[in-house]
């Protein structure tokens, strides 16, 4: 995802990226609880509560704790049987990447002249 900003124009990032992981481990919640044919459905919760976000460096990290995330997500080919991906991640940034566009925008602080006053994207 590329966004684009003008010159006087900074991002104030840190409130953005905790509002975008909050959004983004709700989503998977959500999708989980939905039952999509293609996706992870929440049969026992641990997958979902797994679900941990951090945020440095302006990057949002979003990981799932549980052993067998990888391959639930990626698939497998284990003792001469193949599970397709459940790509849940994939998934939600797809679906939410407007909404994330539009956080961003928001964030962003135009510096005025001289005075030292700023005004927000709200």
């Amino acid at each position: 995802m590329e966004i684009k900003l003008d010159q006087g124009v900074r991002l104030d990032l840190k409130d953005a990226l905790k509002l975008i992981g909050k959004l983004f481990v709700r989503e998977c919640r959500l999708v989980m609880n939905s039952h999509l044919a293609d996706m992870p459905h929440n049969d026992t919760g641990l997958l979902a509560r797994s679900l941990r976000v951090s945020i440095k460096n302006d990057t949002v990290k979003i990981t799932a704790g549980v052993r067998y995330a990888t391959a639930l997500f990626m698939g497998s080919n284990r003792h001469g049987h193949k599970i397709a991906g459940k790509p849940l991640f994939d998934y939600v940034l797809d679906k939410i990447q407007p909404e994330i566009k539009r956080i961003i925008e928001q964030s962003a602080v135009i510096e005025t002249g001289g005075d030292g006053r700023r005004s927000g994207g709200e």
